[in-house]
């Protein structure tokens, strides 16, 4: 059976909310003999840079090619022409992709997917999150400098009573929390599909759910827009808030992390590149938090900060 594929160049915000709006979600709507496969990775030589595969089972010249294209555009604003693509051998990209996705030790943590449950550290707290989302498996170096920094504040001795994730994705910051220390996490999201696959997450990790200001140890989920949810305002302050985003929003919500931090609370900052960080920390800084220590990883910078 013929194949055909092409490669096109997004910027990292492109990919991120791609990514956050659950990226395909629309392509259940479209009706395939045969479905295409579309896979987010980003450039390990310029992180700043994503790239977006296609895999077509059927010709670019297709009234499926035409369909897909238009709501590529629709959706993404992506502009794709048949002339992007080349003919290619048959084979099984979900099994390819798989292979590119090996095992990721952070700190305490190793991340990694079904395929290879069998190949990984015992002495390290396992992260099972499947391919699918390009940020917050793990693999990505925004979600890696986290677990860095949620492993050194465990190394320090730093014993939250309490955490919130704010834009949890995948899930995996959350469930790294609760793995460490055993405590009430609340994760929020703005994408109701994203809090529908962390839920899908913690349940293959067999992490406890728990009810909004139950008070027990567990995860409770809730889609919201920032800070605008009764269930942050009922459970703070919290001794932990993780904000895994991009740059504008994580300083927009400075004064709002501020208030829902304990006093002698962390905060755990990402999604920001390097050139970006000066901007953030003036932000924080002007709300009373400083930064502690700073997690790098290669273009991008996660930073642990506490009240001056």
């Amino acid at each position: 059976m013929k194949n055909w594929s092409a490669r096109i160049e997004l910027s990292a915000d492109t990919a991120k909310k791609m990514s956050d709006d659950n990226g395909f979600y629309w392509i259940d709507e479209i009706q395939f003999d045969q479905f295409p496969t579309l896979s987010i990775f980003e450039n390990l030589d310029d992180i700043s840079i994503w790239y977006l595969d296609i895999y077509l089972p059927f010709p670019p010249q297709s009234d499926d090619a035409t369909r897909l294209f238009k709501a590529l555009e629709q959706h993404a604003n992506l502009h794709i022409s048949a002339d992007a693509f080349e003919e290619i051998e048959d084979m099984d990209w979900v099994s390819e992709s798989q292979k590119l996705l090996e095992p990721i030790i952070a700190g305490r943590f190793v991340a990694f997917g079904e395929h290879d449950s069998d190949n990984v550290d015992d002495g390290l707290i396992h992260l099972l999150v499947e391919a699918g989302q390009a940020f917050g498996t793990g693999s990505h170096g925004t979600t890696k400098g986290c677990l860095l920094a949620l492993s050194g504040l465990y190394d320090d001795g730093i014993s939250p009573s309490s955490a919130l994730d704010v834009g949890t994705g995948s899930g995996i910051l959350a469930m790294a929390a609760w793995r460490l220390w055993d405590i009430p996490v609340l994760a929020t999201d703005n994408d109701p599909v994203a809090t529908e696959t962390a839920a899908i997450t913690f349940k293959a990790n067999n992490v406890e759910a728990r009810a909004v200001n139950s008070g027990r140890s567990g995860i409770g989920l809730v889609t919201a827009e920032g800070f605008d949810t009764d269930a942050i305002q009922d459970e703070a302050p919290f001794d932990l808030i993780i904000a895994n985003i991009l740059a504008l929003p994580i300083i927009e919500m400075a004064p709002d992390i501020e208030r829902a931090l304990s006093p002698k609370g962390h905060v755990i900052l990402s999604g920001l590149l390097k050139t970006q960080e000066s901007d953030v920390v003036a932000a924080y800084k002007a709300v009373g938090l400083v930064v502690e220590k700073s997690y790098p990883i290669a273009e991008w910078q996660a930073l642990l900060l506490k009240r001056v």
